[in-house]
């Protein structure tokens, strides 16, 4: 689990939402062909950590904030992570 070490600021509930939307997420950015790298797998946890810090506990709301986080960030930097 990639936010296991955040237990002490989210709940359980929580916790399982960040995780499924990480997950979730991953899996359509491998289907959509992205590039895997460390970076990508980084960049993702923080936006999904940023997201939650921000209120956002919802996973489908996690998912949507990642995955227009990672495509506005794609395409404006013209890199394929």
């Amino acid at each position: 689990m990639p936010f296991q070490e955040f237990n002490a600021f989210f709940g359980p509930d929580d916790l399982e939402a960040m995780t499924a939307a990480y997950n979730a997420v991953w899996y359509q950015l491998l289907v959509m062909g992205m590039a895997v790298t460390p970076l990508l797998k980084r960049k993702l946890a923080q936006v999904i950590l940023a997201a939650a810090c921000a209120g956002k506990r919802d996973r489908q709301r996690l998912e949507e904030v990642a995955l227009k986080a990672l495509s506005h960030q794609r395409s404006s930097c013209g890199q394929s992570f």
